[in-house]
């Protein structure tokens, strides 16, 4: 885990350059095994987000209702969110950790450069959108980013990003992360209270 007392602009931009890395490597999809045969890495596709969406509703709104959602706020729910996961479903897709926040993050001292950088718990890799990880580490609900951190190494990713690939949607990254419905911290308790309770 990053160490407390240090200064959070230089771990996270750490981790953001350990991102960047995986992003320029060009990780394959199907990759060798011991056996000789290839595992080809599964696809976080439309069906498994929408699992990890009915999430919210299966914890939160059962706790703060202390009843199920009715069907017709389930149906609702999902049509909110159905232009974003179509976007995902048909944009750019690589590998993503799917657990990459900072207590799964490691400052290794006594090495230099992107080598500083430990990463634990990436068994449950999936083929999926670039800026997965960026959100998970950003907008983690557990732990308080200032914003202005956040919003230099988003910028910093979407220069670095468009660098790497010219049709990398910078614009398009930075709007899903800066709006607080489509984004992993605010699917967080703490922040989607009030939508409930409107």
């Amino acid at each position: 885990m990053f160490s407390e007392g240090e200064p959070i602009g230089p771990l996270y931009g750490l981790a953001v350059q350990g991102l960047l890395a995986i992003r320029s490597a060009g990780a394959p999809r199907e990759l060798p095994v011991s056996n000789g045969s290839l595992y080809r890495i599964p696809e976080f596709d439309r069906e498994a987000l929408e699992v990890e969406l009915e999430l919210i509703l299966e914890w939160y709104y059962n706790w703060a209702c202390k009843r199920p959602c009715p069907p017709e706020a389930v149906s609702s729910f999902f049509a909110a969110w159905g232009p974003f996961l179509d976007w995902l479903e048909t944009g750019e897709k690589g590998l993503i950790l799917r657990d990459f926040h900072s207590p799964n993050l490691l400052l290794c001292r006594g090495r230099t450069g992107g080598a500083q950088l430990g990463v634990i718990d990436f068994q449950d890799a999936l083929w999926g959108h670039p800026a997965y990880d960026l959100v998970s580490l950003l907008q983690d609900a557990r732990v308080e980013v200032p914003q202005d951190v956040e919003q230099r190494l988003l910028a910093d990713y979407c220069t670095a990003m468009l660098k790497l690939d010219p049709s990398f949607e910078a614009a398009r990254v930075q709007e899903s992360l800066c709006d607080p419905w489509r984004s992993a911290k605010y699917q967080d308790f703490r922040h989607i209270r009030k939508a409930f309770h409107a």
